[in-house]
């Protein structure tokens, strides 16, 4: 088993890409909704997002903390919860005879992993991609 059938996978792409798409969930509506509970009332949503994106910076239990752990939570939970993982874990599992708990132990880490980097990945996107928008502009 070569660790890196573990995260080159379909599978491993998709739990990857569902991690980030629900943290960037999570982020949305926390935005909203602190944006909506400031003292002044915002007319539209992009305007409570703003708001709340902006309350939520200030907060670093959240913004550094609760936020970056999502994607690795979300991953885990996941590759507990929905049966798709790729083969080598399977015969990984059946070969060392992993059974209950540890099973899901294992499943969970590899979740993780695929969370972990999946946020580094969308981090990565990201910053490519603002570049490319400000040489455009500039």
């Amino acid at each position: 088993m070569n660790p890196l059938e573990l995260l080159y996978s379909w599978q491993a792409l998709l739990i990857a890409i569902a991690a980030t798409g629900i943290t960037q969930l999570v982020k949305t509506v926390i935005d909203i909704a602190w944006g909506h509970k400031d003292t002044e009332p915002t007319p539209t949503m992009k305007d409570a997002k703003r708001v709340g994106e902006a309350l939520r910076k200030r907060n670093l239990i959240i913004n550094r903390l609760v936020l970056p752990m999502t994607p690795i939570w979300t991953g885990a939970l996941m590759a507990v919860l929905i049966p798709i993982r790729p083969e080598a874990i399977i015969t990984y599992i059946t070969e060392q005879n992993i059974e209950g708990a540890g099973r899901l132990l294992v499943f969970a880490a590899w979740g993780a992993a695929c969370g972990q980097f999946a946020d580094y990945g969308f981090n990565k996107v990201k910053a490519v991609l603002q570049g490319a928008s400000r040489s455009e502009v500039g």
